[in-house]
């Protein structure tokens, strides 16, 4: 046996040791767009292209690229069809994808794929077009026989903490319901402000008069700025740890209250704001929002590195949300540095949680976070949640700031299915530290484990605490 080969016998025998000790840890799904309202309700799905094809954007855009007719790759909900209609629209759409996943070489969402139908359907068939029915009648038999629903993947996948993604103008309603509940996952919204903050949005005014009639507070700055604390104040009542934004602007000066407040009213005069005012407007209330938060003891997560909705006539026919996101290629680092900077005149910087959709962006934002203490960059996402994705991450931390302290994996996704992508993480964690061949064993099982579950489990039992 050569010594090349006796090495690489050895890692996987290690990453082997390294992933039995930590793929039946709990989740913590600390960032997701899963629905409160569905898991309240508690339906079962109704079939497997319910269950696997609806609300998940990273296939509708496989199905895409491999050039799927558009009416299948939308999110077309037919719950409410024909039996007949029902079946073979599903059906034909499962075929489809299964089409476009046959020969999607190095792409994750066919590894993803396989295992969802092995974690949670225990099947190991090829995943062909040509077994298309077979393969959807099997597993809607297992659906109705294991009656599949959102909380039964919930508890199947282990999941003990779900932080999903709420607008605030949200009711909650199914947020205390579920508290309400003997339901062992604790399910909490995160405080979402775009809507609330990026003046350059065409329904702004819109927008704001909904938060002041929720609120019943008057128009005017003051008032503006209340509605807010309001919102955030009964995200708390609710449980809520999180609060997210995704705009990625962040203006090259930091304006005080005066600029800002002379920029709200100029917007609700229906002018045109400058590029200036618009910078005034926005990097005040970056400040807000993060003094707000540690206020209020809200983990900040900042996505960047983001162009949204690019497709303006399928944004028209569809609308947000509906896998039309692109990487965006700049950003600022030295402006986040100035709104930092300006946030600690006056209030303590939160914690934060910078998420890149950019991968070039690591460099930049692993150095920034050095500099200020409580910032980290999380686990890649959409388009960097695959092997290459993975292994640039887990190197740029190692080298530029500390592995043990990633806080760990997140979803970013609407489908109940996604928790098998944790399994992923976990694997690609493991296959990553055993190739410390020099280390041992047992500190590195000891960080993977931290850094798949205990990392943001003490972050939230130290948010309790304090």
């Amino acid at each position: 046996m050569s010594k090349t080969f006796k090495k690489d016998e050895d890692i996987n025998d290690r990453k082997e040791e390294i992933f039995f000790a930590i793929k039946d840890l709990p989740i913590i799904d600390f960032h997701c767009h899963l629905s409160p309202e569905d898991i309240y309700n508690d339906k079962p799905f109704r079939d497997l292209a319910h269950l696997w094809l609806k609300d998940d954007h990273y296939k509708m855009r496989l199905m895409r690229a491999f050039g799927v007719e558009h009416k299948y790759t939308q999110n077309i909900n037919i719950l409410e069809s024909n039996e007949t209609t029902y079946r073979a629209f599903c059906l034909s759409k499962v075929k489809y994808f299964l089409a476009s996943l046959e020969n999607a070489y190095g792409n994750p969402i066919r590894e993803w794929s396989k295992l969802e139908f092995s974690k949670y359907f225990n099947i190991d068939l090829p995943l062909d077009e040509n077994r298309a029915e077979e393969i959807y009648d099997l597993v809607n038999t297992i659906i109705v026989n294991k009656k599949l629903s959102p909380r039964k993947i919930i508890e199947d996948s282990r999941v003990e903490y779900i932080a999903t993604t709420d607008d605030l103008l949200d009711s909650l309603e199914y947020h205390k319901k579920l508290a309400s509940q003997d339901f062992k996952t604790n399910v909490v919204p995160t405080f979402r402000v775009d809507k609330a903050i990026d003046i350059r949005s065409d329904g702004f005014i819109q927008y704001l008069e909904k938060l002041g009639k929720l609120t019943q507070v008057e128009r005017s700055f003051e008032g503006y700025l209340k509605a807010l604390e309001m919102r955030m104040r009964d995200f708390k009542e609710a449980g809520c740890d999180f609060s997210d934004i995704g705009i990625d602007y962040f203006p090259s000066g930091v304006a005080d209250y005066s600029n800002a407040k002379s920029a709200f009213y100029k917007k609700f005069s229906n002018a045109k704001l400058s590029s200036k005012e618009v910078d005034d407007f926005i990097s005040f209330m970056y400040t807000c929002w993060l003094g707000k938060c540690a206020e209020y003891n809200f983990i900040a997560q900042i996505h960047i590195g983001v162009e949204r909705n690019v497709n303006q006539k399928m944004y028209a026919l569809e609308g947000a949300d509906q896998g039309y996101d692109i990487v965006s290629d700049s950003i600022s680092i030295k402006n986040i540095k100035n709104i930092f900077n300006e946030t600690q005149k006056s209030w303590k910087l939160p914690t934060v949680i910078f998420y890149a959709l950019n991968p070039c962006f690591y460099y930049p934002l692993v150095t920034l976070a050095g500099a200020f203490q409580g910032v980290s960059v999380g686990v890649p996402w959409w388009f960097n949640d695959h092997k290459n994705g993975f292994k640039k991450y887990f190197k740029v931390i190692s080298e530029l700031s500390h592995i043990g302290k990633i806080p760990g994996m997140v979803t970013d996704s609407r489908s109940f299915l996604s928790y098998a992508r944790h399994d992923y993480f976990r694997s690609e964690l493991s296959s990553y530290l055993a190739k410390f061949e020099n280390e041992e064993l047992d500190g590195l099982i000891k960080t993977a484990k931290d850094i798949a579950y205990f990392n943001i489990k003490g972050i939230l039992d130290n948010k309790k605490r304090g």
